[in-house]
């Protein structure tokens, strides 16, 4: 995710020279290490898959640190070969373009559209609900992961669509949860994976009797139904 199959040799490289060394990038990157080894600890769950690239921004600045004390490396040693500049150079500027080529390739995989379902979700409830609505989204993340309280409120169709509401984790596919954001305001039930709500369940059955079906995974990708306002307590 940071170095890449380019970079890293050339980082390694800039790593040995500031042990080697023990100048002023020394205590910056030890201190650096030591951090980020207590951060991926604490994040480790989520940073080990493909969905947590985030949060190895953090190592950016020691990599950047280590690969450019790499590059020096590489051009002082091509200084000591008696090359021409223009050899040297040209060298040096192969590797630099190598690792920026790269950079570049990520950054236009990262620009490709991948909504999928979600952007189909999102494009539905903006087409149906109003920018003051709240929604409900299923998500198929549980609350809980191996004992382990999830980050399961997943932002996507929340993010695409501009709206604001709740996430329904997988294990809590219940009338109860429903019922409870309905109470607390929602007027949109939305299902981006419908094979959640298993057929004859309790929440479809709830959904058949509060809800009136706004839009068919069948026919447009995406289950969408209207929440039926909570009748007042007496």
């Amino acid at each position: 995710f940071i170095y890449g199959l380019v970079g890293l040799p050339v980082a390694a490289l800039g790593l040995w020279r500031i042990w080697r060394e023990r100048g002023p990038a020394f205590p910056v990157l030890a201190a650096g290490i030591l951090g980020l080894a207590v951060f991926y600890v604490a994040v480790a769950r989520y940073s080990g898959s493909d969905m947590g690239i985030q949060y190895h921004v953090f190592s950016l600045p020691f990599a950047a640190l280590a690969t450019g004390v790499g590059l020096g490396l590489v051009q002082d040693w091509l200084g000591r070969r008696s090359l021409p500049p223009a050899v040297r150079a040209t060298a040096l500027g192969a590797v630099i373009v190598v690792m920026s080529a790269q950079a570049l390739n990520v950054l236009a995989g990262s620009l490709t559209d991948q909504g999928g379902t979600s952007q189909v979700c999102a494009d539905q409830v903006r087409a149906l609900s109003a920018p003051v609505d709240l929604i409900v989204v299923s998500t198929t993340s549980p609350s809980t992961d191996n004992g382990v309280p999830n980050n399961w409120q997943e932002p996507i169709v929340f993010f695409l669509a501009d709206r604001r509401g709740w996430s329904l984790a997988a294990d809590r596919h219940n009338p109860t949860e429903l019922a409870a954001d309905r109470q607390q305001g929602a007027r949109w039930f939305v299902a981006p994976t419908p094979d959640l709500l298993a057929a004859g369940g309790a929440l479809a059955d709830w959904l058949r009797a509060n809800t009136t079906p706004a839009r068919s995974a069948a026919a447009d990708g995406c289950d969408i139904w209207r929440l039926q306002p909570p009748h007042p307590i007496a």
